[in-house]
C-alpha cells in the first residue's frame, strides 16, 4: 500500500492478544470493550446474531 509521499506503508496482520474488559448485550446488539496489546482502548459491536458492526480505537 503506497501512503502520502510515496513511502510504502505496512500492516502487521499476526495474531495478538487482547485484554477484554466488557461484554455487554443492548436491544438488538452486542458490544465488546477492551485494550490492545499496545494499551490502546477499543469498542467492537455486532449485531444480535453476531456480525460485526463497528470497531472504535481511542
Amino acid at each position: 500500500m503506497q501512503g502520502s509521499g510515496g513511502k510504502t506503508l505496512y500492516h502487521h496482520t499476526g495474531e495478538q492478544k487482547i485484554d477484554v474488559t466488557a461484554f455487554e448485550q443492548f436491544q438488538g446488539s452486542y458490544e465488546m470493550r477492551g485494550y490492545t496489546f499496545r494499551k490502546e482502548q477499543f469498542v467492537c459491536s455486532f449485531d444480535a446474531d453476531g456480525h460485526f458492526l463497528h470497531l472504535s480505537m481511542r
